[in-house]
């Protein structure tokens, strides 16, 4: 047997065959997305509302008090309003809302708002910034030999890998075509690959890491794909047979399914290099396990492995590329991936025909209880319950056995067998059971479309990252899916519990992992997470404004602060705001701001625009002012200029200390047109 992947001509016949590839000319066109990934876009401002605290760069902490059209210089513009200590305000413009993060940090009582009567506050960044020099130092140093490894170079994609993704069954998003991009790019260079792939349950990380296998197989090497569970390994495993059976591509699982005899000849195998991708639990990082060519590891959700495990990985992910897959990272992995020291892709976007899930918080009520769940049995569907203490499990199986006697019930916890919590989870999967009531077990359980109901017991005992992934266990397919919160009397609840349910139950079930993660942070406080060296720094002036402080530290350290980096200042009188042509919402206002402000290229510039147009219908006059000022601001960035201002009829360019070749352009330019004229 062999594939046959280029058209050949077969003399013996006279006769030529040519594949769908070469007779089209067909290649897959990758439609890049522009997202900058950074903390300022993790708690975005036109999530905001009246009465949250935000920081501004310079002026430090206030209070959001909406936004208001104001003249100044000669113009008109929207500016977003900022109480500040004293209740003196500050109008930010929005060609300026770069500037403004949403506050996420140790809120309480001893956050003071900044005061615009003082320089206090850049005083404060400047101290935080020479105090974190020595972390940025650590930072670089960890970074600088990441890339002193030598690693392998991948080859680039053939038509077997074209066809592979040419054979998937779905429709891609944008966001995993990019993500998918990125993974392969950086297996094609000879540093190895760390990177951290964050999207949400059912958004297409699986593909992402089918294909990365496929292209490591294609060019003779090994991949382990590590995973929490038992289950999710043979869910995993059934997949990538399924798509890879075609390509003479060997998979295997190993798991307590498998009798010794079965784990002998695996181990066997692997070590000789008749199995090409292996996809298992912690057993995977176990003594006997040995491979002929190890390229590629895969680790789902890494932050559920124990710290033996985590100490095998390390050594394991020596040399060899890594690829880290999570719904929601924990903030110590997701502060290491913002800060650089490792590669993260977000794929955002949710795959087509995708619902929110509805979510409601309630009291423990039997008629609500019974009504929900018999609700999804007499569509054909299934539910978990989810119960957090194994103490009363037993006695909350009898209790709605009670109130649905006619229903089937199946109680899995953490203290049985792993064989036996296997064993039902398959019979649940066969639908020899209406109802899974566990505990969080099946947080990273099986992918299971028939489950569109869940409840959460006591869910004010859960974390926000434990409820996101619960819940979403639920809505896998295109049918309406519900969760239910059930907390005891608010009143009862601690101030973080509270804050937790409130959060956690007004956020969408789709895109909400990386805005949960953050969130965690600021209800949690940001010391408990990240360390006390840190934790004061980020008190004072927010987390994202940490980072950027941060990143400078690191830019100054490797004498790489480029001038282009700086935002020129433009003092030009022409309006520039969103009319009420638009009939948008104030929110929406700062999205449609935001996303024009955080263009950097003329290319991606054009194609925002075309954006406007397609939702709108049309660009207006003021918004059109909008884009020429971003348009004039990525020119000066490209030309290193500094500042233009119109004064008194005459336009003032000043370039940054070093710029003269940019400047005897202009000049040049300018006499060429004066003769002209």
């Amino acid at each position: 047997d062999f594939n046959i992947f280029k058209g050949f001509i077969a003399h013996k016949f006279k006769e030529i065959y040519i594949n769908d590839f070469e007779l089209f000319n067909r290649e897959r066109g990758v439609r890049f997305s522009h997202l900058k990934l950074s903390p300022i876009y993790l708690e975005q401002l036109d999530q905001i509302e009246n009465g949250d605290i935000v920081v501004h760069q310079t002026y430090g902490i206030g209070i959001y008090a909406g936004i208001e059209k104001i003249e100044y210089n000669n113009r008109t513009t929207d500016c977003l309003k900022i109480i500040y200590a004293e209740n003196d305000k500050l109008f930010v413009p929005v060609e300026q809302i770069y500037l403004v993060d949403k506050y996420v940090g140790d809120k309480g009582e001893k956050l003071k708002l900044s005061s615009l009567r003082s320089n206090s506050f850049v005083k404060e960044k400047e101290r935080i910034k020479n105090s974190i020099k020595t972390i940025a130092g650590e930072l670089l140093r960890l970074y600088a030999e990441r890339n002193l490894v030598k690693g392998f170079a991948f080859k680039k994609d053939d038509m077997l890998q074209l066809e592979l993704e040419e054979n998937f069954e779905y429709e891609e998003t944008e966001d995993q075509l990019r993500v998918i991009e990125e993974v392969k790019r950086d297996m094609e260079k000879s540093v190895p690959m760390d990177r951290l792939v964050v999207g949400e349950v059912g958004y297409g990380k699986t593909e992402v890491a089918l294909r990365a296998s496929f292209k490591a197989v294609l060019s003779d090497k090994q991949v382990v794909f590590l995973v929490p569970t038992t289950i999710l390994a043979q869910q995993h495993y059934e997949t990538f047979i399924s798509r890879l059976k075609d390509f003479g591509v060997v998979v295997e699982v190993i798991s307590r399914f498998k009798n010794d005899y079965q784990k002998r000849k695996i181990k066997e195998d692997l070590k000789n290099g008749k199995i090409d991708i292996i996809i298992g639990t912690h057993t995977l990082l176990s003594k006997g396990i040995e491979f002929k060519d190890l390229g590629l590891l895969i680790v789902d959700e890494e932050h559920r492995f124990g710290v033996k495990q985590k100490e095998k990985l390390k050594i394991l992910k020596k040399n060899i590329d890594v690829l880290s897959l999570s719904a929601t990272p924990i903030p110590r992995t997701l502060e290491m991936s913002l800060m650089g020291v490792r590669d993260i892709s977000s794929i955002n976007t949710p795959p087509y025909g995708r619902k929110n899930i509805k979510t409601s918080v309630i009291k423990w009520d039997d008629n609500i209880i019974r009504y929900g769940i018999l609700k999804e049995i007499e569509r054909g569907g299934q539910v978990y319950f989810i119960n957090n203490r194994i103490e009363n499990i037993k006695s909350l199986e009898t209790h709605l056995l009670k109130i649905l006697p006619e229903i089937k019930i199946v109680t899995l916890h953490a203290k049985m067998s792993s064989k036996h919590i296997d064993t039902m989870m398959h019979r649940f999967k066969r639908k020899e059971f209406d109802l899974l009531l566990s505990t969080s077990i099946i947080e990273s359980g099986i992918d299971n479309p028939n489950v569109n109901t869940i409840f959460i017991n006591n869910a004010d005992k859960f974390g926000l990252a434990e409820l996101h992934q619960l819940r979403g266990r639920v809505g896998r397919s295109e049918r309406e899916a519900y969760c239910y919160l059930i907390i005891p009397s608010k009143d009862l609840l601690t101030d973080n519990a509270k804050k937790r349910i409130s959060v956690f139950s007004s956020y969408p079930s789709l895109g909400a992992g990386l805005s949960l993660a953050m969130k965690d942070i600021e209800i949690r406080g940001a010391g408990k997470i990240l360390g006390t060296e840190q934790h004061g720094y980020i008190g004072n002036v927010g987390y994202s404004l940490y980072f950027k402080l941060l990143n400078e530290a690191m830019e100054e350290i490797r004498g790489t602060k480029k001038t282009n980096l700086i935002e020129p200042t433009i003092n030009i009188p022409f309006d520039s705001y969103i009319s009420e042509n638009y009939n948008i919402t104030k929110s929406s206002k700062i999205k449609l701001y935001r996303s024009i402000n955080s263009v950097d290229t003329l290319e991606t510039l054009e194609k925002r625009k075309k954006e406007v147009l397609d939702i709108y219908g049309k660009v207006y006059y003021d918004v059109e002012n909008l884009f020429k000022f971003q348009e004039l601001k990525i020119l000066c960035k490209q030309s290193r200029i500094s500042k233009i201002e119109y004064i008194n009829g005459k336009l003032i360019i000043e370039f940054f200390a070093g710029n003269d070749e940019s400047v005897n352009i202009l000049i040049k330019k300018v006499l060429s047109k004066i003769e002209e004229d």
